[in-house]
């Protein structure tokens, strides 16, 4: 079996565990545990799309309900379209961002990009 495969195999059921993890801190809206077990999930497998998505809805309402992480889900979520442009959970969340003044400059060349 090939060294990739292996990992894969081998650290899929812990992935699984703190992405469930971090769903349930997130349900009972305690922002900070469901950040923590995302960012572990992200250790395993860094370029997994569900896991920064979810890492980055956890920033987006930390930011909206604690004022806290909003840089770091603005970053993250300007990562995230870069990929998924059309994305309309994001960038509803690129607008809040802006509307309280979170964004940086790079925030409008996001947004003209959805609209080609």
């Amino acid at each position: 079996m090939k060294s990739k495969e292996r990992y894969l195999i081998e650290n899929k059921k812990e992935f699984d565990y703190l992405i469930e993890e971090g769903d349930n801190w997130i349900s009972k809206r305690n922002w900070n545990n469901s950040i923590y077990f995302y960012k572990k999930a992200i250790e395993i497998f860094p370029n997994e799309f569900e896991a920064n998505y979810r890492l980055a809805l956890a920033y987006y309402y930390n930011c909206k309900f604690e004022n806290e992480d909003c840089k770091k889900g603005e970053i993250l979520t300007i990562k995230l379209l870069e990929y998924a442009s059309d994305n309309k959970e994001l960038i509803e969340h690129m607008h809040y961002f802006k509307n309280n003044n979170v964004t940086n400059s790079g925030y409008n060349s996001l947004l003209d990009l959805n609209k080609k």
